[in-house]
């Protein structure tokens, strides 16, 4: 889940959400497992960043949005 993502965004990206999180999301979104990946310190920050990234994607492809909505259970 969201291993396309490393290879078009640039290293800072990630180093910041290491540095703030103290774990790395490339290592959890290829080695965890489907437990680990469950629980809510895992889950939140890493479907965050993710969602970032996939929004910076849209920005690049279809510029830049005039409005957004969010959605979390």
């Amino acid at each position: 889940m969201g291993l396309d993502l490393f290879n078009s965004h640039e290293e800072t990206l990630i180093e910041k959400f290491e540095m703030i999180m103290g774990w790395s999301l490339k290592d959890a979104c290829e080695f965890a497992s489907e437990n680990e990946l469950k629980k809510t310190i895992i889950a939140q920050p890493s479907i965050f960043a993710l969602s970032y990234s996939y929004g910076l994607e849209a920005i690049k492809k279809y510029g830049k949005p005039s409005a957004l909505a969010g959605h979390s259970l």
